[in-house]
Formats: C-alpha cells, structure tokens, sequence
C-alpha cells in the first residue's frame, strides 16, 4: 500500500511495511493472539494505563523510475519510567532495499538516499519484521502513543494487526490544535508547551528525542484533561442511573 505525495520533481511515496496477519494459524511470524490489551478496551480504561511512546524516522530514496520513496528505517520507544526510559532503539532494513528479495526483481532499484537515515547505518541492521516484533511485545498491556501514529504504524506493516489495541495519537489532542482544528507539528508543540527545541534545522532527526516530546506533552498536558473528561462522563451517567433520568 502507498500513500502518494506529490512533490515538485518527483512522485514521492511513503513505502508501508509488510501488513502482519493477525488471525492464529495464518502462518505468520507473529503470532499476535500474545499481544491483545489486557483488561477492558473502554477509553477510560486505556488512559489509565501506562504509557509507552513510539517515533519512526525514516530514509528517502530515489529510485531508477524517478520516484522518490521513503522507508521507515528506525524507530525508539520509550516508557515513562525515568529509570529506564529507553526500551527500543533501533535501526533496521526495510525489504525494498533487500536486493535479493524475490519481490523486489520487478521494482525498480534503488538508485541512491535523498536525505533522512543514511543507507550507511543499516548495514547489517535487523529486518523490519524483526524491529515490529519487538514493539508488539513493548506494547501489550499499555497505550501506544505518538505524534502521526497512523503512519508510522502503517510504515511498520502494523496498522492493520493492532486494530483495537489502546493507543493514542496525540496530533487528535484538541488543546495541540491550531485554528481550525489544524494539527501543530511535534517541533511547534514542544516548543509551545515544554519549552524544547527538537529536530534543528541541518541535525539528523533523533526518535529518542522526538518520542520524548510525544510522552512529555501526554502525561504533562493531554492525558490530564483526557482523564478528567472521562471522570465527568462517567459521574454524569452514574448521576443518571442513579436518578433514573432519561438520556435524551
């Protein structure tokens, strides 16, 4: 699956992980009956739980055919423990750049990197599946958390097998909103509310940094006020019960 963007010389397309099958005995390699959120599903219930914060950089190519392509080639997932915040950092090889791949013989090849995570850091770098693995296990029993966690779940091949599983994308947060309901960029929100400069202009982005920043502004700013917001719905609806009131 692509997720096009025009850009000014080239089509540009964000390559989208290899989808994992969820389904037990679908001969996967993961086997993602382990990774279902324990406890309730309900919204109140998921921002209760702890925390974990996702951020994916990737590597831009450009490939034979004159497409520019970007693959999702590290990622860091934190905790909000500061004794051991760090529970993921990786780098790792998408299979567009497997060369060997069978699936690759009829696309184009890779013709050199545009920018992002230079192709140097991941020689010898585990595979995609392998990094995917490892975030389903850090994931289950806590709420996944980042800034635009759609697509980097989807980058990761990971979209469609966690459907249901608690997270939160803190782009949604109606108090990191511009005007209009427009989404702030995470640089602009770190500044806004903790007071960081993140991603310098001319400095490789860092995901340690950047997922820093996502849990910061939701255990300092969004998961507060989500909380309370679920309190008072649920005190309005016991007052219903327990009044015997109508809903509407």
């Amino acid at each position: 699956m692509f997720l096009s963007i025009v850009s000014r010389r080239h089509h540009k397309h964000f390559v989208t992980g290899r989808k994992l099958r969820c389904k037990p005995g679908s001969g996967s390699r993961f086997d993602t009956r382990i990774f279902q959120p324990r406890g309730s599903k309900r919204t109140e219930d998921a921002f209760s739980l702890l925390p974990v914060a996702l951020d994916v950089e990737f590597t831009h190519l450009l490939l034979t055919d004159g497409t520019v392509t970007s693959v999702a080639s590290q990622v860091c997932v934190i905790s909000c423990n500061n004794q051991q915040p760090v529970l993921l950092k990786d780098f790792f090889r998408h299979e567009l750049l497997d060369i060997c791949s069978a699936k690759n013989i009829l696309r184009p090849a890779v013709e050199r990197s545009t920018g992002g995570v230079p192709l140097a850091r991941l020689h010898g770098a585990p595979s995609l599946e392998q990094v995917a693995s490892q975030i389903l296990e850090l994931w289950d029993g806590r709420i996944l958390i980042g800034h635009g966690l759609s697509k980097d779940l989807h980058a990761l091949g990971l979209a469609d097998c966690t459907a249901g599983m608690p997270s939160y994308d803190t782009m949604t947060f109606e108090g990191f909103q511009g005007r209009g309901g427009c989404s702030k960029s995470l640089k602009k929100l770190a500044k806004e509310h903790l007071g960081l400069d993140i991603q310098k202009h001319g400095v490789l982005h860092d995901p340690e940094e950047d997922a820093n920043a996502v849990m910061n502004l939701y255990m300092l700013h969004a998961r507060p006020r989500l909380l309370q917001k679920n309190d008072d719905l649920v005190a309005h609806y016991e007052l219903i019960i327990r009044n015997g009131l109508k809903t509407s």
